[in-house]
């Protein structure tokens, strides 16, 4: 089973979510796109922006990536463990046809 969720058309594209950090320091999550009922390709898809995010330390700080790959899992694995926000928000499915294009 798949769930259909806000989907933005980017050509061939598909955005699966989006991450927003407000000026108060709120951080806002946007999930669009297909989801399966098997979680596993959420942790495949949050191992590649962490190893990108690692990459990114190494051309701007000239950090060795495989370090700042452990310290984004330690802290990922703390916040998963002890959650510093409530997570708040609905979900909203969506028919399979709609583009995103228009709310509903």
């Amino acid at each position: 089973m798949t769930k259909t969720f806000r989907k933005q058309n980017l050509g061939r594209r598909t955005q699966l979510f989006a991450v927003f950090i407000e000026k108060d320091g709120t951080v806002t999550v946007e999930i669009a796109g297909t989801v399966s009922e098997d979680p596993g390709p959420v942790g495949l898809i949050l191992a590649d922006c962490a190893r990108h995010y690692a990459d990114l330390y190494k051309e701007i700080f000239r950090q060795d990536p495989q370090v700042a790959l452990d310290r984004i899992l330690e802290v990922f694995r703390a916040e998963s463990g002890n959650p510093t926000t409530s997570l708040r928000g609905e979900f909203r499915a969506i028919k399979e046809e709609d583009d995103g294009d228009t709310p509903g």
